[in-house]
């Protein structure tokens, strides 16, 4: 608790009204979001011996002070807390920069719950063709700018998103901090966790210009990433579900990148538990952390134009994606054959085909990405 004895120390403020900001949008999935809101106090930097110097920034520019808890969710209310998080829908398989999941991003009860104080991400898998023919419409409640993604019409080969899934995003935003995440990660053939904080950028026009900028288009940071699937090896060895990805990424497509990712190895599945993943964003480094050990760091040059994305405003995102054409490269050895390439016309169709084999992988709550908390603490 802040303690406001001494009233002239700190400044406080109350950030008590939400309103959407026309336009903006986040980097990747197209969202429509809205300013920072909390129903707590939030101290701002005035410096003294109570209140020391952050390196954190708020969107409105304010200092709050240093290693002071600034975001916090421990999903204890039984519905999403929606004055903290947007509940994503859209589909990314069209104008879906930069993974093109095969999924639809839904407000659906079936794929976004909280059960015993744990937020449920859990896929739902079409299990017969009739559902993945036709519409489909989310324009109600579609989160995307893009028209395409929120209506989408099956043509021929061309079939609908063939997994249900669900992405949050925080209306949180600020520049450096630490990221703690107490999670199980989801096990099961083409799946991942998206546990990452997203670049926030503001006008339509930016997004425009994702194919002239894919260098720093691919800018995110990951908090914990790692493939479903049991086994997938290739020329650098195994990225199956025992190998963690954490920290900095550049551009899309693999090995580029996690290049300057770290990775930790694990003699079991980082979804056999609940596990806490933690980042820390300071200007100049970012380190990543496994149940409060460091396995990772890298410096950034600020003078690398690569780089200037991570001093701009982030939010934080969690979702659950499968497949697309950047998680899992081709030509890779794994224990079922992947279904499709990354450069096939038709591959959810290729992938919905052999449902069959994946799905079998998908086991009860194994194939759930579930949050315990989520904590956000000023540096």
């Amino acid at each position: 608790m802040l303690s406001l004895a001494k009233p002239r120390l700190c400044l406080f403020i109350i950030i008590s009204i939400c309103h959407q900001i026309p336009g903006e949008l986040d980097l990747f999935g197209l969202a429509k979001v809205e300013v920072p809101l909390t129903d707590k106090l939030v101290n701002v930097m005035k410096p003294s011996k109570e209140c020391e110097p952050s390196l954190t920034i708020y969107t409105n520019g304010q200092h709050p002070c240093k290693n002071r808890l600034i975001f916090e969710d421990n999903f204890e209310r039984p519905f999403i807390n929606k004055t903290k998080w947007v509940v994503e829908q859209y589909t990314p398989i069209t104008h879906g920069p930069p993974d093109y999941e095969f999924v639809s991003y839904e407000i659906n009860d079936n794929t976004l719950f909280i059960k015993d104080n744990k937020l449920i991400l859990n896929p739902v898998p079409a299990t017969s063709l009739d559902q993945v023919l036709g519409t489909l419409d989310l324009r109600e409640g579609c989160t995307s700018f893009v028209e395409d993604q929120c209506f989408y019409q099956q043509v021929s080969g061309y079939i609908l998103p063939p997994v249900k899934s669900a992405r949050i995003s925080s209306k949180f935003s600020f520049t450096y901090g630490k990221i703690e995440i107490k999670a199980k990660l989801p096990v099961g053939d083409w799946i991942y966790p998206q546990i990452q904080l997203l670049p926030r950028v503001k006008s339509n026009a930016e997004i425009q210009l994702l194919p002239r900028v894919k260098s720093n288009a691919g800018a995110k940071l990951w908090i914990a990433y790692s493939r479903g699937n049991s086994y997938y090896i290739g020329p650098n060895g195994d990225i199956g579900n025992t190998v963690l990805f954490g920290g900095l990424v550049l551009g899309f497509e693999e090995p580029a990148r996690s290049r300057l990712t770290s990775k930790n190895k694990a003699a079991v599945p980082y979804g056999d538990d609940f596990n806490l993943y933690t980042l820390i964003w300071e200007p100049e480094k970012i380190t990543v952390l496994f149940n409060n050990q460091t396995y990772g760091s890298y410096q950034i040059d600020t003078s690398d134009k690569r780089f200037n994305h991570f001093g701009n405003e982030f939010f934080l995102s969690i979702g659950l994606g499968v497949g697309g054409i950047n998680d899992f490269p081709d030509n890779y050895t794994t224990n079922n054959p992947k279904p499709w390439t990354n450069t096939h016309t038709k591959q959810l169709k290729t992938f919905f085909d052999a449902r069959d084999t994946w799905s079998s992988t998908w086991r009860k709550t194994n194939v759930q990405l579930q949050i315990d908390s989520v904590k956000i603490w000023s540096l």
